[in-house]
């Protein structure tokens, strides 16, 4: 992932090249295999064990990120579930979206729910890794924010254009819901942007 800082050793050659930010918050260049912490805006080299710079190239490292992000994503999802349930206790509108999925996709079976779910959660971890791999570099390198507000951010923009000019329309709900009652939009966005918290504090970049 992208960190916007460059390996001043390898800048003494006329190379730029951009440190990788390791788990253990140290940065690393893969051309020099330097290491370095980052205190204020100065770079500091620092000698960390011959293993740790070379664990980049063990597969279990690779996989970390892409672990990290499915576990953001299915964590996330189920505290946009519970926020769910709390504003359809609140107001009573019924927008119970695994329902609706499951029955989009099984039709009206007893197992609609269940398969609801199961494509509600896949849906957040896709949304998860398409932020982790896509949303989130070329958002660091447009402007620095903490993670959460990236995540967040993100969520709105997919409500936006997936859920309040995609999904309600095409149910026949009107732009954001609005035929079926004037709060789904309130609630569609409280409920994205929990997702987006959610899936932001729990990313380890």
């Amino acid at each position: 992932m992208g960190t916007g800082k460059f390996c001043p050793r390898c800048e003494v050659d006329k190379v730029k090249t951009e440190l990788k930010l390791l788990p253990n918050k140290f940065l690393l260049c893969e051309k020099c295999k330097a290491t370095f912490r980052l205190v204020g805006s100065q770079l500091f080299q620092v000698a960390l064990k011959e293993f740790d710079a070379n664990q980049l190239n063990n597969p279990a490292y690779k996989n970390y990120k892409f672990l990290n992000l499915l576990i953001a994503g299915f964590l996330a999802t189920l505290v946009f579930n519970g926020v769910m349930y709390m504003d359809i206790a609140i107001t009573g509108i019924p927008l119970h979206i695994p329902t609706t999925l499951g029955q989009l996709a099984v039709g009206e079976s007893e197992n609609a729910e269940l398969v609801g779910h199961a494509i509600h959660i896949l849906n957040g971890m896709g949304l998860a890794l398409l932020f982790g791999y896509v949303a989130l570099p070329i958002s660091k390198r447009i402007v620095r924010l903490p993670i959460w507000l990236y995540a967040v951010i993100f969520m709105i923009i997919e409500l936006i254009v997936t859920v309040w000019f995609g999904m309600l329309p095409a149910l026949g709900a009107g732009i954001a819901g609005l035929n079926i009652a004037p709060e789904v939009p309130v609630v569609t966005l409280i409920r994205h942007v929990a997702f987006g918290l959610t899936l932001g504090l729990m990313i380890k970049a």
